[in-house]
């Protein structure tokens, strides 16, 4: 992934952010909430390239822990 391009993350299950890649070490980035001052360390899997692709996991529902969420964020 490239520094100082735009990416997307999933907050709380169902809200989409932009993001910046900041750097990249140990496994894990180091992102930038765009129009914050929050940064993060996120590992790559939570990291999309597109808006499309962030939409459509909040929307599914699935993460990559097999567990089912609904929209609201209640465990089914």
């Amino acid at each position: 992934m490239d520094k100082n391009r735009e990416y997307f993350i999933i907050e709380n299950h169902s809200i989409i952010k932009k993001v910046r890649i900041i750097k990249f070490i140990g496994g894990l980035y180091t992102i930038n909430i765009e129009g914050t001052s929050k940064y993060l360390r996120v590992h790559p899997s939570r990291i999309y390239s597109t808006y499309t692709d962030a939409s459509g996991a909040a929307v599914s529902g699935k993460n990559n822990f097999g567990t089912e969420r609904m929209k609201n964020g209640q465990l089914l």
